[in-house]
């Protein structure tokens, strides 16, 4: 390992050998660490990291922040006008403090004389607000609601406004004319050599015109939470401003009654605090605001592979994705290999069910709808038989199966396809209730019509063409019209229509807009260039979408500012998700995680190990509430990894670790040294997330492995008896009483120096 972070750090090793130097350097720092960890030695103790009396979880439960913090507003300064601003708009906020109280203020900004300035909006909203009284129990005459709206400045020089809001209070907006936009995901890969496929989320307004206007462009990437950074001064450092993207694809976007917009796929990286424990891909469903600023995320907790590509809303603004996860992600799991699962969220984030379908065959979902009713269906393919009343037809066929939305039990299904590979792409559930689905077969597209009640019984197809190699990856509903998303290698891919921006090469992401009636395409856009490239995965239509309220930074609908914190919620840890603890080299006790554990009631359950020998509380940090164990009296607690995919080590950010009281860590007992006495505690300070990106990383590593080598030699030496040490231990035990006259004069002398120092600095007393 330090040869390989020798020349990694020299100065004429090309850079480009560096990604693969860190491949074998990670592989050899990781079976050092598992070797250091498990090491059962006769006189040593061996820390892989720094010497601790606990361990901390890197997982936080997050803090609530009540604050509404608007996108920046197109204005030169607070003062000046903002643009594209008519002064004749009006939008409405409403403020709810309890179940009865609650009031809507309306802001007409014709109201504002002179120019309408963030500095004049601030005042007319604040003032509205103010002049609504009321009597305190003091008999006193007071606002009656103290949620008010103040201006910040934001990177780059721009502002937007942030409402303070109080405590009990919620907030709603909604602007008096809106018109439809569109919603948008997609992957892009930058030219650049090594990059990464990271995600993308636009929203589109002007739709009545051939040339729709993108009003935002966010990227969305998973990061390595735990990454390696070095700072100027050589210090390492995991700093959040500077993460890079990991390969992350969105692959299903949807907007609720709200406006709020979610977004569903795979990543290997982590989210908003949450641990990515996956070996390879785990599921992230995020949840934004009309502007596109994040609310929440969420990690679906798979331990091998996992991939959504569904999203759909339900009449209670419940969020319900569908994919598939291999190996086991519920209990229930029977069946190894790949399965369809599908999940359900409250709009809070909060999952209500998760089924996975166990079978012997090889099934994912691809896409799914729901009724008015609240029931799912979803849509896929599988290689093999679904169940006993489904029919095999070759190699890969469509399925439809419907779920009950209350528990997730399965209702009915069907499977259809002929002898080459038919994939279920998209569905959704037309204007009179059945349902549309999108499917692939042999290379051609087709949309076909089914009857809600019957599954096997479809009503209607309509023939969209060759693809050429792509696929339809995204399909709604509005009247009588459809959008359509999707990837194509066919230049002429066009059903007749103009096509805004011409084909150029590669594998260019395209939408429409279809005439259900007649199948004419309204307007088709492909985009894309020839450096990197970039796909649309699906699309989502938001009838109020556009209004006002965009040009404020202001999102719209009512605003969810506070979540459940609890350890399913904040972290990707499941029900069921257990670690071991071992006190004292005793028997290995699980510790699972149940309904509704917060870190308080994981901890109490902790100490109930020992009262004597192991302390569990909850410490605040910067991620909020984090689980700290630790040691006492002596003790030696060993943190053990649970089994197999129910491992919640990874998914809490804890590690396997052996941990020592501050007694035994440090020998507070000053035991004698002896023949008897050797070896002891030795920490090799090193960080498992170690990587040699570059070569000031390389130079730093290679000086942490030149200490930790240093520790081994000192614990080396530990083990043989050294008679020279032992005499000077044994006479510094006979140094007490008072010092002799010459060194009371030197550490008066001192002393005073130290006295001069105080005064001058400052400093505490010494």
């Amino acid at each position: 390992m330090r040869a390989i972070a020798a020349y990694a750090a020299e100065r004429n090793t090309p850079e480009s050998s560096l990604a693969k130097l860190s491949s074998q350097f990670t592989k050899g720092l990781f079976q050092a660490s598992e070797y250091v960890r498990k090491a059962e030695l006769d006189k040593l103790a061996l820390i892989f990291g720094e010497k601790q009396s606990y361990v901390t979880s890197d997982a936080g439960l997050g803090k609530n922040d009540r604050d509404i913090k608007g996108g920046a507003v197109a204005a030169l300064s607070k003062t000046s006008p903002i643009l594209g601003i008519n002064g004749d708009e009006i939008f409405t906020i409403k403020i709810k403090a309890s179940s009865t109280a609650e009031d809507t203020f309306v802001i007409n900004l014709s109201d504002i004389s002179g120019d309408v300035t963030l500095e004049n909006l601030k005042e007319l909203i604040n003032t509205k607000v103010s002049e609504l009284t009321t009597v305190n129990s003091d008999g006193d005459t007071v606002s009656k609601y103290r949620s008010r709206v103040k201006i910040d400045a934001l990177s780059g020089g721009k502002f937007g406004f942030t409402f303070d809001v109080d405590g009990i209070e919620e907030l709603t907006f909604n602007a008096s004319v809106v018109n439809p936009a569109l919603i948008v995901v997609g992957t892009q890969r930058s030219g650049t050599f090594g990059s990464v496929e990271t995600g993308v989320l636009s929203k589109y307004t002007n739709l009545d015109s051939s040339d729709p206007t993108r009003t935002f462009n966010n990227d969305i990437a998973g990061i390595n939470s735990n990454e390696f950074k070095i700072l100027s001064d050589g210090e390492s450092t995991a700093s959040t401003n500077e993460k890079t993207g990991l390969e992350t694809s969105p692959n299903a976007v949807q907007v609720d009654s709200q406006g709020n917009i979610y977004v569903v796929g795979k990543s290997k990286g982590d989210f908003e605090g949450q641990f990515n424990a996956a070996k390879t891909n785990d599921v992230f469903l995020s949840k934004y605001d009309s502007n596109g600023s994040i609310i929440w995320s969420r990690l679906l907790g798979a331990s091998d592979d996992a991939n959504a590509f569904a999203l759909t809303i339900d009449g209670n603004d419940n969020i319900i994705i569908a994919g598939k996860v291999n190996e086991e992600l519920i209990a229930s799991d029977v069946f190894s290999g790949t399965d369809s699962f599908v999940t359900k969220y409250t709009s809070a984030g909060e999952e209500l069910f998760t089924k996975q379908l166990d079978s012997v065959a090889t099934d994912q979902a691809n896409s799914l709808t729901v009724d008015a009713n609240g029931d799912i269906y979803f849509t896929g393919q599988i290689y093999g038989r679904l169940n006993s009343s489904t029919t095999d037809y070759g190699k890969s066929d469509s399925i439809l199966v419907k779920l009950s939305g209350s528990n997730g039990n399965v209702v009915a299904t069907t499977q259809f396809g002929g002898a080459e590979n038919d994939y279920g792409q998209q569905i959704v559930v037309a204007s009179d209730g059945h349902i549309l689905v999108a499917s692939s077969e042999d290379g051609n597209a087709f949309i076909r019509k089914i009857d809600k009640d019957n599954l096997d019984n479809v009503l209607a197809t309509y023939d969209i063409g060759a693809l050429s190699g792509g696929k339809i990856t995204g399909l709604s509903v509005e009247g009588n019209e459809v959008f359509i998303s999707g990837v194509t290698q066919n230049g002429s891919f066009s059903g007749g229509g103009s096509v805004v921006s011409s084909y150029s090469g590669g594998n260019d992401g395209f939408i429409a807009k279809i005439n259900a009636s007649t199948g004419a395409i309204l307007f088709q856009e492909q985009f894309g260039g020839s450096s990197g490239y970039s796909e649309s995965s699906a699309i989502a239509f938001s009838q109020n979408g556009s209004s006002v309220l965009d040009k404020l930074g202001l999102p719209t609908g009512q605003v969810e500012s506070s979540q459940t914190r609890n350890i399913e919620t904040q972290t990707s840890a499941r029900i069921g998700d257990h670690f071991y603890i071992s006190i004292n080299g005793g028997r290995n006790i699980k510790i699972d995680i149940r309904d509704g554990d917060s870190f308080s009631t994981l901890s109490k359950r902790i100490n109930t190990l020992s009262l004597r020998y192991i302390k569990s509380s909850v410490t605040i940090g910067e991620n909020g509430p984090q689980l700290k164990i630790e040691g006492k009296n002596g003790s030696e607690i060993q943190i053990i990894a649970g089994k197999g995919g129910t491992n919640a080590l990874p998914k809490l950010g804890l590690e396997e670790k052996k941990i020592f009281s501050v007694e035994k860590l440090f020998d507070l007992k000053g035991e004698d040294y002896g023949p008897d006495k050797l070896g002891g505690i030795f920490a090799f300070n090193l960080q498992s997330n170690f990587v040699l990106n570059d070569k000031k990383q390389a130079e730093y590593i290679l000086g942490q492995l030149d200490k930790a080598i240093d520790v081994i030699k000192s614990a080396h030496r530990s083990l043989t008896f050294d008679p020279f040490k032992a005499e000077i231990l044994r006479k510094s035990k006979l140094n007490f009483g008072p010092p002799p006259a010459y060194l009371a004069k030197q550490l008066a002398s001192y002393q005073d120096g130290l006295r001069r120092i105080q005064s001058i600095t400052g400093l505490g007393t010494f």
